[in-house]
């Protein structure tokens, strides 16, 4: 058989006028509390990455598919034109192509 439970004494060896349940309610939930506002923190931080993230590996994504063809035009133009060249034809071959 359980005791009932005895108010917690307080500062000054007083006894508190508050009930045990209410005061372990409390003590739940300021933690709670405290991981809500953790996650919704680190949501935020990953929302914001996400809009850096995403062109960044689009724009990877883009070099390395254009790398071998400005490689090849590289052997009969400048750098600058072969550059310039590989996403025009690109163009004009998805253009073709349709």
């Amino acid at each position: 058989m359980r005791t009932p439970a005895r108010p917690v004494a307080g500062a000054a060896g007083r006894r508190s006028p508050v009930l045990p349940y209410p005061r372990l309610a409390a003590a739940w939930n300021w933690r709670l509390l405290l991981v809500d506002v953790v996650l919704y923190l680190v949501v935020t931080i990953l929302a914001g990455l996400a809009l850096v993230t995403v062109p960044v590996v689009l724009a990877l994504l883009l070099a390395a598919l254009l790398h071998r063809p400005a490689r090849f035009l590289r052997r009969w133009l400048p750098s600058s034109l072969a550059a310039l060249g590989v996403p025009t034809s690109s163009v004009k071959a998805n253009g073709l192509t349709r």
